[in-house]
């Protein structure tokens, strides 16, 4: 991938957000991260956000309303999101949440950063 996108990391779990931050960093050009939806929604006013991704296991709260709540967001309204799930809430998970991918946290690191970069590669190139 030639080109490398900016990507929000959204999540409430510092150390997650490190481990998964660190794996990004040779891979997109500009990383923001925010502990919570409220923060990340003044992120696209700094830069433009080519992917989100939202850490949904680290909160109980229903995933579609996490992520109704911030794609109401206009900035965010395009914005493909991938959210990472514990497997636990897979079977509960709701179609209409409007992510383009899921990843379950148990999954490799390899697996999770090749999704990433399927997603990113189609909003680049697409």
């Amino acid at each position: 991938m030639n080109k490398r996108g900016h990507v929000l990391l959204i999540s409430s779990n510092k150390v997650w957000r490190k481990h998964i931050g660190n794996l990004l960093k040779k891979e997109v050009s500009e990383l923001v991260e925010a502990g919570s939806i409220e923060e990340a929604v003044e992120a696209p006013s700094r830069i433009h956000i080519d992917i989100i991704l939202l850490d949904l296991a680290s909160r109980d709260e229903p995933a579609a309303q996490r992520c109704r709540s911030l794609k109401n967001n206009a900035a965010f309204r395009d914005v493909p999101v991938v959210a990472f799930v514990s497997e636990h809430q897979l079977a509960a998970l709701d179609v209409s949440a409007d992510v383009e991918d899921i990843i379950i946290q148990r999954d490799s690191a390899d697996e999770a950063l090749f999704r990433i970069k399927r997603v990113l590669w189609k909003k680049i190139y697409s």
